[in-house]
This record gives structure tokens, sequence and C-alpha cells, in this order.
């Protein structure tokens, strides 16, 4: 009897006394983070293939009705996610601003979308109705190259909605997609760094709907290359943790998203979704050297390299005439370091973490006066004699600005960083410091300015805060993981409470949680190896100390319970 004792509180460990092995709840090929894997909702618990299935369905139609809802009014007939407002400042239409009860937009900053981007789309619209690509647009100067400059996506496949539904209509349509991409990136990503699925739906509600997405609806290129960034980084974790056997998979798979987010139409985001690609699995393959040696780093590395080259061949009718188009543009030495460190974040817009509209808010046309009693007109004249009625007052204007994510987010990721996250969450968290320090212009921007090519031709470090927002969002995940789900208390912390030589066992397994894990794979793959020889021979590779204590405090341990 007591020895079936023994055994049940060794399977949890992933070994038993008759030889077979047990797979170990809670733990994956890699240790990423401060709580266990995902498998299941509650720890110890497995689900069946279907049952996984349904529920992570089931968070993605979750997802799907949030982004539906969240532009709900725009997708209604004869309603358009468009500033149309912003019309009736320019001429001819300013002739008619009476007769439609317009005084000044609503929202000035964002008439780009109605100004320009409507314009690009409508122009793609009739060259392909015409059965012509929009190379060239005739209506500015004496024309210039259009699908070639890249902004107005003609290529990106889910631009076919602007092809099909009704121009004004399929701005909506085209946002909510793409939140829930994004969402869905960023849970995928916080699950395969072992946050659990309440954990991914907070990583995901907190990226697809932040406010650096949310300022930017205006600008569709700028959303539907965004939203890529988590995705990405979510194939290049999946292939780290699962090697060799899934690297052509992963190429594939990384490449299509590699050459979605080209053609989206924004390629400075574009190169700093790749940047922050770059960073993350450069930090994540030097951590692994230690344990798998330099041979399946290289390997996943040379993997990564191979999923932007295939990205950038799909890509390269439209990469190709950028190129040549880039090499004329005005900004190339147009200003220095100090110039393009100016356009970072002021300091004090760290308060904005906490208080979205502590500078002010571009839709707030008056203010209370508390002193008075009455309600007073924000009109004003600025320096360069523009009329506007806002409360900005900042360095920043609010869509450049916006650095909010909510305030449980941050706690939550604040609880992860204290838990000490390892592997994939501990690089994210780098990452994240790194994305920090740029975005507000510090030292460390001259490092990116005078060592990559072409970021000396961007005037944008304040959208660092975009790679920084993903981080926060899957750290915050992580740590919904550790704080809001039932302590978890593995089998090693009963044994060892049960039995003070196996204490020492769980602390050595602890340090070294692959042990198991090596065990289930072995039985998975139906290896006639037991126990025993499986932990020697790993001892003979580089965990020889520990290891080749393990057989004989295994059998220590049984001789007494046996008695």
């Amino acid at each position: 009897m007591r020895s079936l004792d023994f055994a049940r509180k060794l399977a949890p460990l992933g070994m038993r006394t008759g030889g077979r092995v047990a797979s170990a709840p809670g733990m994956t090929d890699q240790t990423n983070s401060t709580v266990p894997a995902p498998h299941g909702d509650r720890p110890g618990t497995a689900r069946s293939g279907f049952g996984r299935w349904r529920a992570d369905l089931g968070v993605a139609l979750l997802f799907a009705v949030l982004a539906l809802a969240f532009v709900g009014p725009a997708l209604l007939p004869g309603r358009g996610l468009l500033p149309i407002d912003a019309l009736f400042g320019y001429p001819p239409w300013q002739a008619h601003a009476d007769e439609f009860g317009v005084s000044l937009p609503h929202n000035p900053l964002i008439a780009d979308a109605i100004l320009q981007n409507y314009s690009w789309k409508r122009l793609a619209r009739e060259s392909f109705a015409a059965g012509e690509l929009p190379l060239w647009n005739p209506y500015i100067l004496a024309g210039q190259p259009f699908m070639a400059s890249g902004q107005n996506g003609s290529l990106y496949p889910l631009g076919v909605l602007f092809y099909v539904l009704p121009l004004a209509s399929a701005y909506g349509w085209f946002i909510a997609l793409h939140l829930w991409i994004g969402a869905l990136g960023a849970c995928w990503l916080a699950r395969l760094l072992g946050a659990t699925r309440l954990g991914g739906i907070i990583a995901g509600l907190t990226f697809g709907f932040c406010g650096y997405l949310v300022v930017s609806f205006l600008w569709p290129m700028v959303v539907s290359t965004a939203v890529w960034l988590p995705v990405l980084l979510a194939v290049i974790e999946w292939q780290i943790q699962r090697g060799p056997r899934l690297a052509a998979g992963a190429i594939v798979l990384g490449g299509l998203v590699v050459g979605l987010q080209f053609l989206a139409g924004h390629l400075e985001m574009s190169l700093y979704l790749l940047l922050t690609a770059g960073l993350y699995t450069a930090g994540r393959l030097l951590g692994r050297l230690r344990s798998d040696g330099l041979g399946r780093p290289l390997l996943a590395g040379l993997v990564a390299l191979a999923m932007v080259t295939l990205g950038t061949g799909l890509a390269s009718m439209q990469l190709v005439p950028f190129a040549e188009v880039i090499g004329a543009n005005v900004r190339t030495g147009w200003s220095d370091y100090q110039e393009t460190v100016g356009y970072a974040m002021p300091k004090e817009r760290l308060l904005a973490y906490l208080v979205p509209n502590l500078f002010g808010n571009p839709t707030a046309h008056s203010y209370d006066d508390l002193l008075a009693g009455e309600t007073r007109s924000t009109e004003h004249t600025r320096p360069n004699g523009e009329q506007r009625t806002d409360t900005e007052w900042s360095g920043k204007n609010f869509v450049e600005g916006t650095v909010y994510l909510g305030i449980l987010p941050l706690l939550l990721a604040a609880v992860a960083l204290v838990g000490r996250p390892r592997g994939g969450g501990l690089v994210l968290a780098l990452v994240g410091l790194v994305s920090l320090l740029l975005a507000f212009g510090t030292p460390l921007y001259a490092v990116l300015f005078y060592g990559v090519p072409g970021v000396n031709q961007l005037h944008t470090p304040f959208r660092w805060v975009y790679p920084l927002t993903v981080c926060v969002a899957v750290l915050a995940g992580l740590g919904a993981s550790s704080a809001l789900s039932p302590r978890r208390q593995s089998a090693m912390g009963r044994c060892a409470r049960d039995h003070p030589s196996a204490r020492r066992l769980a602390q050595d397994l602890r340090r070294r949680p692959r042990i198991p894990t090596a065990l289930s794979r072995a039985r998975a793959r139906g290896s006639p190896r037991g126990p025993s020889r499986l932990l020697h021979a790993r001892a003979r590779r580089r965990q020889r100390p520990i290891l080749c204590r393990a057989p004989r405090q295994i059998e220590a341990l049984q001789q007494p319970m046996s008695s």
C-alpha cells in the first residue's frame, strides 16, 4: 500500500516505480514564465483535444464579438468610420458647411483619413475594376508613382474589403477584422509563454483594444501593420519551443506574416516590427545557449532569417518599386540626431499611462469652470494662426502621445515582473524596457540612429510605444495567470513534505524542470529506455552534477516505502 502511495506521489513528476513514465501536468518543453503551461483551465487537469479546440474557438469568438461591438456604429447602413465633417474645413465643401451645421471638425487630428486615405482607396478600387494595377496617380501635379509609395496598401490581401464592400462602410469592417487579429496574436503569444486561458484573454484584450491602436483607427495602414507583431513573435516562440521538426511549417507561417505586414502599407511600422522581432529572437536564442549549446539556437536563428527572406520575397512586388522611390526621399539627411530625438516622447508623458487625458483631448471643445460655475469654450488661435477648439497643451498631440493601456494591465504586468519571469517572459520584459528607453529619447536611441540603416530617415521615436504595448499586454496575461489562478502546488512539494529525503530530489528537479518533460517525450515516442537510463543519458550531456544523483535518490526513496 505504501508503495502505491509513493507511486502516486511520483506520477506528477513524470516517473513511476514500475518504469513507465507519465507526463507532468502543467509543464512544456520550455519553462518560460512563472506560471505552468496551459494544459486546461486548472492545474493538474487535462482536456481532450476537442475540448481544447472548443475552448479556443470560444476565445476567438469572444474577441470577434468585442471587435465588432467596438466599432459597431460604423457597421450600420449609411454609417462609416470616417471623419467626414473634416471636409467642411476645405474647399469646395467649406462653402456648404453652414448647410450641414458644421462649424469646426469634431477632431481635426484625423482628417488624413478622408482627405488622403479615402482618395487612395477609391483610386485603387477604380483601377482594379478596370483590370489595371494602380501604378500611377495622375491627380497630383503632373502625376506621381502610386502603388510604389506603399501606404495605400493596394496589394494587401485583406484590403479586398475595400473593393467588394461600399467604400465608406469597408473601413469599419477592416478595422474590426484587424482588432480581432491583434487580440488573437497577443493571446497566442501569452499562451505559448505559459499563460492560462484567462491570462491569454487578458493579453488579447489589452493589446487588441489598446490606446495606440484606437487612436490609429483612421490610418488603416498603421493598424493593419501593427497587429502582426504579436503573431510573428508567437510564430518565432512556437518554433523555438518545438525545435527543428517544425522548422518548415514555421518558415511558411512566419513568411506569410512578414509578407502580409509588408503589404499592409506602412513600411515605417514594418521596420519597428522587424526590429522588435529581431531583438526578441536574439534574446531568446542567447538565453538558450547554456542549455542547448550552439547547434539548436543557431538553427532557430536561421529559421527566423528564412521567415524574413520568404516574407520579403512574397512582398517583392511592393518592396522593389518602393526601394526605387525611397531613393528620392527628401528626408534623407534632412535632420540630425538632436532634432530627431526632439520628436521623442516628453518625459512627463509617463503620467499619461495613468491618466490618458491628462494633457487634453482634441475632441473636448469646452471645459467646466468650477469657480465661475459655467461651461466655457476652448476656442483659441495657435501661434501659427490656426483656429483650434481643443484642450491639448503638451508638446505631443493626442495621436502621437497616446500611451494608455489601462491601469489593471500595468498592475498585472508588475505582478509578472515580481514573479521573475524566465525564458520568453524575461525577454519580453527586456524588449519592453528597451522600447521604453527608445520611445522617450534616451541616449540609447543613438545606437539605433547611427547603427541601423534607414533609421536616420525616421522622425518618430515615439512609435516605440507600439512594441512596448505588445510587451506589457503579454506580461499582463502572464501576471494574471499567476495572480488570478488558484495556487498551484505541485506533487514535488507534497512529496517533499511527506518524506525528508525527497526534498533534495524536489529541489534538484525544480532547478532542472526539463527532466519530467524529457521522460514524457520518451513515453510518447515509445522509447524502450527506462527512466533511469534516460536520466543517465541526459547527465552525460551537460547536466551531470544534478541528474546523476536523481536515480539513486529515487531508489533510496523506494526502499523505505516498500518495507
